[in-house]
């Protein structure tokens, strides 16, 4: 009986437990009806290094008023990035300058209005290291509530690929140091043979 009292108090836990986290996934969702967010006017693609723009537009309709925070962020799976390492539980990672929440801003419509643009900034962070020769990362505009970390719309995604930063030729110090002896050389041998020159110039001509 008491092995059997243990096993019903161990799946009782296990359904508390799975109904507490099906609660926290539904309760960090709360859509507004109507109430969309678009990627619009993003690059395909940047390098680690770079900083690109974008356009998130919001729709809502009339009669709605809405506030609430906005953001973009990029990341990666796992598999696709060497550096930095993810956070403990998390199978991808966030690849621009300010992690999750690089350029967030309060955002509020009111009753009448129906759609806003807003342009951001993105980062990528020259930490990064790819496995591979480029990365397949997902571009990301969230909406969420103001105080709290809920979602008012559905995400806008959009496939984006991350390359490289382009090598840059750098001219070893003992190169530069030549070219420069070289230069020196050839200005005084131009300006020795100008002098000659002049000189020979100004010599008297032989009376004949």
């Amino acid at each position: 009986m008491k092995g059997a009292l243990r096993i019903i108090i161990v799946v009782l836990v296990i359904c508390g437990t799975l109904a507490l986290a099906v609660s926290s996934l539904s309760a960090a969702q709360e859509f507004v009806p109507g109430l969309q967010i678009s990627l619009v006017n993003a690059p395909d693609s940047a390098m680690i290094g770079e900083t690109f723009s974008m356009t998130v537009v919001v729709t809502k309709p009339q009669g709605v008023s809405v506030t609430g925070r906005l953001r973009t962020y990029l990341y990666a799976s796992v598999n696709q990035v060497s550096y930095p390492l993810p956070a403990e539980g998390f199978t991808v990672i966030p690849l621009a300058v300010g992690e999750w929440t690089p350029n967030e801003i309060y955002v509020s419509l009111g009753e009448n209005d129906t759609s806003a643009a807003y342009t951001f900034s993105l980062a990528i962070d020259n930490k990064v290291i790819l496995t591979g020769s480029s990365a397949q990362a997902t571009l990301r505009a969230r909406f969420r509530k103001t105080d709290v970390n809920v979602q008012i719309a559905p995400d806008s995604d959009k496939d984006f690929f991350v390359f490289p930063a382009r090598a840059v030729f750098e001219i070893p110090f003992a190169a530069k140091v030549f070219v420069t002896l070289i230069l020196v050389m050839v200005l005084i041998a131009v300006t020795v043979t100008i002098v000659l020159r002049r000189s020979s110039s100004e010599l008297p001509m032989p009376v004949i």
